[in-house]
């Protein structure tokens, strides 16, 4: 058996499957991006949110407990490419890792706290040079590990390459976690292709059937957006059909976007409407986690 840290949360890897477990139990991710509707996604069948930044942290993080949720925590990194107007500049790094280390020691031991994820969709070039990025998040990788050995670390990324160049310069991740859309289809085949060089576990933590980018267009070149009634059946086919659940890395998933969102349009992503009632989607998720069909009772079209 191979132990990725200890504590709370640790990655266990048993019989040549990789799995999380929570206070001496596994774990399975059936969550949401995002931090609201907490109750809904209890209700839901659901266990897991994620955030994006640290903005009310604490709230969230004693929301969640009290809907005995789990909390992805994301820590906002600027892009990769910002060398010269951020990572150049000692005082922004020193300071933002002092930040980030600072509220890692302020939540290490809150019982919703799930695992760090440090930065969304960075671009982790394969270039062997020396970078002020990379030294940045080494130092705050380090410091994150030293000041919590009890909860895994992350980070989120959109293309297999970006895995490679990781794997090449920051060995300091629990494992990976995956932004994927209509792309979750394959994702199993693309993360096999690479398994020679990385075959560590990883999360999907961003999913949904079709992102506007990859929709059909009219004419004129804007997206064709689906009903919530055909998104929901799209979203209950990809996760029956195409969620990699017998994959031995997969640790879970969460559907994007657990809230409303303008993207593209205001309900492209958003499983609920703007009152706070609940879309078709989430009852199609419902579905899925609880693997049985129950009835719907939202509007359909």
């Amino acid at each position: 058996m191979d132990s990725r840290n200890s504590g709370n949360v640790k990655i266990r890897k048993e019989n040549g499957r990789f799995l999380l477990y929570k206070n001496g139990s596994p774990f399975f991710v059936k969550g949401g991006a995002g931090f609201t509707h907490m109750k809904e996604l209890a209700a839901a069948g659901g266990n897991t949110i994620r955030t994006w930044d640290t903005t009310n942290l604490g709230m969230i993080l004693d929301e969640a407990e009290a809907n005995h949720l789990s909390v992805i925590a994301g820590f906002s990194l600027p892009e990769s490419s910002f060398i010269k107007e951020f990572y150049s500049d000692s005082s922004k790094t020193s300071a933002m890792v002092r930040a980030y280390t600072t509220i890692v020691k302020r939540y290490k031991n809150h019982k919703a706290l799930l695992a760090w994820c440090v930065g969304n969709e960075l671009s982790f070039t394969l270039s062997l040079e020396q970078s002020p990025f990379y030294s940045t998040m080494k130092t705050l990788l380090k410091r994150i590990r030293e000041a919590d050995k009890n909860h895994p670390i992350t980070t989120t990324v959109i293309e297999r390459k970006n895995i490679l160049g990781i794997k090449l310069r920051l060995p300091y991740f629990d494992f990976i976690s995956v932004n994927t859309f209509a792309g979750v289809k394959e994702i199993k085949k693309n993360l096999s292709d690479i398994s020679l060089l990385w075959n560590g576990p990883y999360l999907i933590t961003e999913w949904s059937p079709l992102g506007g980018w990859e929709a059909s267009t009219t004419a004129w070149q804007s997206p064709i957006e689906n009903t919530s009634t055909k998104t929901a059946e799209l979203v209950y086919e990809y996760y029956k059909q195409y969620m990699p659940i017998n994959d031995k890395r997969f640790l879970g998933s969460l559907i994007f976007y657990w809230g409303i969102k303008e993207e593209y349009t205001h309900t492209w992503f958003s499983l609920f409407g703007e009152q706070g009632k609940p879309t078709e989607v989430v009852e199609a998720i419902r579905d899925g986690w609880k693997g049985k069909p129950s009835p719907h009772l939202s509007p359909q079209i």
